[in-house]
């Protein structure tokens, strides 16, 4: 896991991004903190890249793809809208031209996730049968099938309840399940029997699992940010991305942020935004739920405890439900109450202070709520998924993508051929301008 923020005002925007990266293998999880984040998705506009969740595509971490995105694909290529950019980039991953991906690293790759879905499955299903043979010495066929039907059903509904929509159809996931072979996997995994019944619904978990964003399948969230040459205020774009299917590229609806004279500031969290959004709201997000949930528990237990307070208080049915619909009435207007003030008391105070930052403050915004969601893993009892060393840059149209603050691995002094190759291409580029 991990934390960035993204801060724009008319003058510019800030980036900044923490350095943790969880490593799993089974049960074990290791978390280093020395991942880069941030990139500048070209050497010479003002266009940034950040990138959270996975840290890699389909095996391959996100810096040598931005990196040969950016030194080969784009080039000195400019677009005039940072859309453009976005697109531009989206067309590089689905293209193959990293040449790392091909139809079969493709299949190779979700043949595992699937693997790993049934085996999950299969873990719930264990459980269960232990449990039920610990309280009844023995267990049958019929009964276990029963049991795998059941899961195959709850899996599925807690699947449709927590996905994201994808670029992927149904139809394009056909070449890779055939090849799968889902009906041999499951008895591969299972070690028994699969009916027409189970293969079915486990085929529907599959296709949507590939359809969709899932919990199953880990995925990456892509951030582009800054100016086309056309643009004079900045905006970002955001959106996930997970692989490629059947060549075709899935990732998510992309998320756009506009600078305008009628929004002069933005402030976007992306991955833990806790943190972000109690600075934002003036209220913990979880603790906010909490309480709303607890308001609402006891409304609609109002009537119970009218009559509690008041012995030998009767309600026919008709004056239960009319205390009940009063206490639905009390709920919304508190949540409609509390929301509004967030909206019209607490969030336009803390954006415009940001609307008139400069470029220097904006930086320094951006790198605290980081902090603060640093902090708050810290000292908690909670996995410490956000820390390290936290990379800042800041992107303005007049003086490009500048770095505030970024780890580095190396000594510039003892590095002088890559100082003088990366001022060379520099020079290159102002060459085939002045042309």
């Amino acid at each position: 896991m991990t934390a960035e923020v993204i801060v724009m005002n008319k003058i510019g925007i800030a980036m900044a991004a923490d350095s943790a990266v969880t490593m799993s293998l089974g049960a074990h999880k290791k978390i280093y903190n020395t991942t880069d984040k941030i990139f500048a998705l070209s050497r010479f506009e003002p266009v940034g890249f950040m990138c959270f969740g996975n840290a890699a595509f389909m095996g391959m971490p996100w810096e040598p793809i931005v990196k040969v995105y950016r030194d080969r694909f784009l080039g000195s290529e400019k677009f005039h809208s940072l859309k453009e950019y976005t697109m531009h980039f989206i067309k590089y991953l689905k293209s193959g031209y990293h040449t790392f991906i091909n139809d079969k690293a493709s299949h190779e790759y979700y043949k595992v996730q699937l693997d790993n879905i049934i085996h999950a499955l299969k873990k719930i299903t264990n459980d269960q049968v232990d449990k039920y043979i610990k309280e009844n010495g023995k267990i049958g066929k019929k009964k276990i099938r029963g049991i795998i039907l059941e899961n195959l059903d709850r899996f599925y509904a807690d699947l449709v309840k927590s996905s994201i929509d994808s670029s992927i159809t149904k139809a394009d996931t056909r070449t890779l399940l055939d090849d799968y072979n889902v009906h041999q996997s499951f008895i591969n995994i299972f070690r028994c029997s699969c009916s027409v019944k189970m293969e079915s619904k486990l085929k529907r978990i599959l296709i949507h699992t590939l359809t969709h964003f899932t919990n199953f399948i880990t995925y990456s969230g892509i951030v582009v940010a800054g100016y086309g040459t056309e643009e004079m205020l900045p905006c970002s774009d955001s959106f996930l991305v997970e692989g490629i299917i059947a060549g075709k590229l899935k990732h998510g609806k992309i998320e756009s942020a506009q600078i305008d004279l009628n929004t002069p500031a933005q402030l976007r969290p992306f991955a833990q935004s806790d943190m972000v959004r109690a600075v934002m709201e003036g209220i913990d997000p979880n603790l906010d739920d909490v309480m709303k949930r607890v308001l609402s528990g006891l409304l609609k237990k109002l009537y119970l405890e009218i009559g509690e307070a008041c012995p030998g208080t009767t309600f026919g049915k008709n004056d239960g439900e009319a205390i009940q619909e009063l206490g639905r009435k009390i709920y919304d207007k508190f949540v409609i109450a509390t929301d509004k003030y967030k909206q019209t008391r607490i969030i336009p105070r803390i954006m415009t202070a940001v609307s008139a930052l400069p470029k220097s403050e904006l930086a320094v915004m951006a790198e605290t709520l980081v902090n603060l969601t640093s902090f708050k893993r810290k000292f908690s009892i909670d996995m410490e998924t956000v820390g390290g060393p936290i990379d800042v840059a800041v992107l303005s149209k007049g003086d490009g993508f500048v770095w505030v603050k970024r780890k580095q691995y190396f000594d510039s002094a003892l590095n002088y051929q890559y100082m003088t190759n990366h001022l060379r291409g520099c020079m290159e580029y102002e060459e085939n301008q002045e042309k």
